[in-house]
């Protein structure tokens, strides 16, 4: 077996240079949050290859989402996502996953995991992982998406990088 994987690092002055986009608001039209690339301290994520990474902010009711610019080719194996963040406040909802093909021409078809708070990375850095099973297509394309559930304060995620990992062969 053959394991292949690339990192999205984050390291590059903007958003569509590290090869992502945005959809303001999300696929639901809500209130656009605040993504921006910066700097990453230290003291968030001290296994950081680059002190690089995303920040979102999100207040009450605000969606921030982002897609692969370009979708990653799976050839029909499985692909995990893997995808390394923190939260200053356990009010946010993040979703990891991928959709069936380009974005343009996504049919719905998708995998993810989103757990309900941030709690779990409120106080350190931690790897939130999806795995997508493509039984018919030869691409799929990653996104992240950051809503502010709560009902007080702004909440803010960082993310250091989102790594794609698949294994060929048996």
């Amino acid at each position: 077996a053959a394991l292949f994987s690339s990192p999205y690092e984050f390291d590059q002055p903007t958003l569509e240079q590290n090869g992502w986009l945005s959809i303001p608001g999300g696929f639901n039209s809500a209130p656009e949050g605040k993504i921006s690339l910066t700097a990453l301290e230290d003291t968030l994520f001290p296994a950081s290859r680059d002190q690089q990474g995303i920040r979102f902010e999100v207040a009450p009711g605000e969606v921030a989402f982002i897609y692969a610019s370009q979708p990653i080719s799976t050839v029909r194996i499985p692909v995990l996502l893997r995808l390394t963040l923190r939260s200053d406040s356990p009010n946010a909802t993040i979703a990891l996953g991928a959709l069936k093909g380009p974005i343009q021409q996504a049919d719905g078809s998708l995998t993810a995991i989103m757990p309900q708070t941030s709690a779990f990375c409120s106080g350190e850095p931690y790897r939130l992982i999806a795995l997508y099973q493509p039984l018919d297509v030869m691409a799929i394309t990653p996104f992240i998406q950051v809503a502010n559930t709560g009902s007080n304060g702004p909440a803010v995620v960082w993310v250091d990088c989102l790594e794609w990992i698949g294994v060929h062969g048996g």
